[in-house]
């Protein structure tokens, strides 16, 4: 989006420069535009110096969405597969907006290309500004690299919004004059419009809260965020906290204990070089434990599970669950 709004101001600004007033505006958008682009220089940068690699958040193990899409079952079914794609989308789209906006919206994009197109072409720009994010998403989940499934990553279509409220606005301004001066018949055509995603949370069901609370009631996060809220009580500032439990359990745990981030010594599999990992009780406190590893703690977790007794002669334990354990050094 940043690229196709830079190229659009910048050819504007060559169509105008001769125009001394367009021209000084045009320049200041231009210079303002760029700042878009700033936070990707700045990512790109960062993974650069951390890693060496500007393209590490893409192809990290674990932690890229090419990466968790291999893991996955969603990606066999969407991989060089347009029309399931489309189907999957299209599904969940009407399960989010319901029908009457949907087909109101594209009803708005046809009158509009019928009677508006030849008086005002620039808004066609406006559509294809809005269209790129749902666009890239289709690319993505046909090249593999993005998933969706039964209301799984349903919260992509929230990208469609914009360019269906801006349809729909179009449909409602092409409405003959009687209708949209009556303000009773206005407002009541507009609720309607908007009835399905306004009533959803009360008649049906909201996709994007039940794939996010598939996703938290998946079996661990409850004991997950049970034994956060246990370290919480627990940690009274003395010492550091070693997390052997994945990325996923381990920061909904961290994030429920309370305790400030700084306190953390996070491990993972892409972390097992680090020398506090194979001799915890020299730089921690606390330790974490899970007894179900995740996939980014598969090396980790194994490792000190098969050595219990060497964690034994350093640490007691202070708590456990059927899935967690948290240690404390013993003084």
């Amino acid at each position: 989006m940043p690229i196709f709004f830079i190229t659009l101001v910048a050819l504007f600004f060559l169509k105008k420069r001769h125009n001394i007033y367009v021209r000084k505006t045009t320049t200041k958008a231009l210079l303002t535009s760029t700042v878009s682009v700033s936070g990707i220089v700045f990512w790109l940068l960062f993974n650069a110096y951390l890693y060496g690699d500007p393209l590490k958040f893409a192809n990290a193990d674990y932690y890229s969405a090419a990466s968790q899409a291999l893991s996955r079952p969603y990606r066999e079914l969407l991989f060089l597969q347009p029309f399931n794609v489309l189907s999957i989308y299209a599904k969940t789209a009407l399960a989010m907006y319901g029908p009457l906006l949907l087909g109101s919206a594209i009803i708005g994009y046809v009158l509009y290309e019928l009677f508006c197109a030849r008086k005002n072409s620039k808004i066609r720009l406006t559509f294809l500004y809005l269209a790129l994010p749902p666009f890239l998403t289709l690319i993505l989940l046909i090249a593999g690299i993005g998933e969706m499934g039964t209301w799984f990553n349903s919260r992509f279509l929230v990208l469609l919004s914009p360019l269906v409220v801006l349809l729909v606005s179009i449909l409602i301004k092409l409405l003959p004059k009687a209708i949209r001066e009556n303000r009773l018949a206005l407002g009541s055509l507009i609720c309607l419009l908007f009835a399905y995603p306004l009533l959803t949370p009360i008649i049906g069901e909201v996709i994007t809260f039940s794939d996010a609370k598939n996703g938290f009631l998946y079996n661990p996060n409850p004991f997950a965020v049970q034994t956060g809220e246990v370290l919480g009580s627990k940690y009274k500032g003395n010492g550091s906290i070693m997390m052997l439990t994945g990325s996923p359990q381990g920061h909904r745990i961290m994030s429920s204990s309370g305790i400030s981030l700084r306190h953390f010594d996070e491990i993972s599999g892409a972390s097992i070089q680090n020398t506090s990992f194979y001799e915890p009780w020299l730089s921690d406190k606390w330790l974490v434990i899970s007894k179900q590893h995740a996939a980014d703690a598969k090396n980790t977790t194994v490792y000190w599970l098969n050595r219990q007794n060497v964690l034994d002669e350093h640490f007691k334990t202070a708590y456990e669950n059927q899935y967690y354990k948290i240690l404390v050094a013993i003084d």
